[in-house]
């Protein structure tokens, strides 16, 4: 498989450093990787599960956060790992910069994602792929529980 091209649909995010970033959660393009290709997984989730209960009776609603206690970094790469290797890709563990930890509402939470990555995200991530040498990404982070968010 060594030096062909690998064809692939990289979930959640997935970029080309030559494209264009703006338009990366658009309609998801093929993305054409070149075997042994570095994919950097990458992970902007804070290590905690958050549950709304929503009563009849408001009074009876709550919100409730709790920290989880397992690596929520190490079981995303885990789940990659396999199916990455398998398509010829190499996947690398990438640490967001703190430039990109503090964007990650901008970038995820309060972004129209149907439309697209917002333009202010694209830099970001494209600095942390060319710091750690890699063609695309797979980026895990927070969103809103309603399907409307990302266009679903």
């Amino acid at each position: 498989m060594a030096g062909a091209a690998v064809s692939t649909v990289l979930g959640l995010l997935a970029m080309s450093l030559s494209g264009d970033f703006a338009t990366a959660a658009q309609k998801p393009a093929l993305l054409k990787l070149a075997a042994g290709a570095r994919v950097g997984v990458v992970n902007l989730l804070d290590p905690g599960v958050t549950h709304f209960h929503a009563s009849r009776q408001l009074q009876n609603s709550f919100l409730k956060t709790s920290t989880v206690g397992w690596p929520v970094s190490a079981m995303l790469m885990q789940a990659l790992r396999e199916g990455l290797t398998q398509m010829g890709l190499t996947p690398v563990a990438a640490v967001p910069t703190e430039a990109l930890a503090r964007a990650r509402e901008a970038c995820f939470l309060n972004a129209a994602l149907a439309k697209g990555l917002p333009k202010a995200c694209g830099p970001l991530y494209g600095q942390l792929a060319a710091a750690e040498h890699l063609e695309a990404l797979i980026v895990l982070g927070p969103g809103l529980n309603d399907s409307t968010h990302a266009g679903g």
